[in-house]
């Protein structure tokens, strides 16, 4: 929800996952990108968090310039666990904040880690996660509160990414469940 209202503001995503009947505005996270974290770096998501490599800026920015980046903000929709590979971008980190148990319940409806790591396993990567989220320096939206239309920590965010605010429709009633 927090990065397809940035995208809708004029943030860069590349290409995506397509919307499908979880997620049915879409999931906009970079795909590419994405495989290429995974391929890289892992995804054992209860092992250490990965640092940057040699090379790996530059990959990024040959990915994203095959996808059309041509400047401007960019955005990455990606977990706390794989935070430590963008530091070296300098980025504006927008954490989205959610309960604990939502988390988890939004791994068990879409699959993903749930099947790898079964409910005890989830649990640990999504305490792991928000304590290294809690941590983290950057501009906290909570969903809860965007939801209920309080818009202030996107303004936030536009400001210091330099994107013009403006509202959006982008957020449906009742079409997303904060939790």
């Amino acid at each position: 929800m927090v990065a397809g209202m940035l995208w809708e503001l004029g943030c860069w995503i590349g290409r995506t996952k397509y919307a499908d009947e979880h997620n049915p505005r879409g999931y906009f996270e970079n795909t590419p990108i994405r495989h290429m974290m995974k391929a890289i770096y892992g995804f054992d998501l209860l092992g250490c968090f990965p640092s940057t490599q040699i090379g790996w800026r530059s990959s990024v920015k040959r990915e994203i310039t095959s996808q059309g980046y041509r400047g401007g903000p960019w955005l990455l929709k990606t977990g706390a666990h794989y935070s430590g590979l963008w530091d070296e971008f300098a980025p504006v980190v927008v954490k989205v904040m959610r309960d604990r148990d939502g988390i988890i319940e939004s791994y068990k409806r879409y699959g993903g880690i749930w099947h790898s790591y079964g409910r005890e396993g989830v649990e640990k990567v999504v305490d792991r996660g928000l304590a290294r989220l809690w941590n983290m320096p950057g501009i906290e939206v909570d969903s809860d509160v965007l939801v209920g239309g309080d818009t202030s920590a996107i303004q936030k965010v536009c400001k210091r990414a330099f994107l013009p605010y403006r509202q959006t429709d982008f957020i449906i009633p009742g079409a997303f469940h904060a939790r």
